[in-house]
């Protein structure tokens, strides 16, 4: 079987960071997108023997319109844009790491702006006797958070070569054993 489910849309973003000793309360409008793609095959090789595959692709990208932002940084008071605050350089946040702002909410590693992950698990399954089986599973599972991918194999062959990138692998093999105790 397969399935494809995918969610575009646009939400009020209201998230509070630190930075040094203040918190700031950050509004910003924010699109949101989502795709997910799961694959599940099954295989039975005859009464006994089965093999059994599942997979999910699951990415998250979110923009924060930083053209809408506003901050809080004392209780009931929000600075617009028009302010001296605002327009004061450098800007607030900045998409360049390198500016003396605060990193843009669309880079922030934490807030998952840009978030892929493969999960794909393999169950091999033998009924040797009638309530007794052995399970072999082997997982992988694969993550990235800070980059778009354009396609599923773009991201499956991405190496760790960018800054403000995080990439996680996990392989993990399993054996279970079932065993039916008669009296």
């Amino acid at each position: 079987t397969f399935q494809y489910i995918e969610s575009i849309g646009e939400e009020v973003y209201l998230g509070d960071v630190l930075i040094g000793d203040t918190i700031h309360y950050v509004f910003s409008s924010i699109e949101h997108f989502e795709e997910t793609y799961t694959l599940r095959a099954d295989k039975y090789f005859n009464e006994d023997r089965s093999i059994r595959l599942y997979t999910e692709y699951y990415k998250n990208y979110d923009f924060y319109n930083l053209s809408n932002l506003s901050e809080q940084l004392v209780a009931n008071e929000f600075p617009s844009y028009e302010s001296d605050y605002f327009n004061s350089a450098p800007p607030l946040y900045s998409d360049n790491p390198g500016e003396e702002s605060y990193l843009s909410p669309n880079l922030y590693i934490p807030f998952y702006p840009n978030y892929n992950s493969l999960l794909s698990t393999i169950v091999y399954k033998w009924t040797y006797r009638e309530g007794s089986d052995i399970f072999l599973v082997y997982s992988y599972n694969r993550t990235v958070n800070g980059k778009r991918f354009s396609s599923v194999v773009d991201f499956i062959r991405y190496k760790y070569k960018d800054d403000l990138v995080e990439v996680n692998n996990h392989h993990s093999f399993f054996i279970k054993l079932s065993f039916w105790f008669e009296k």
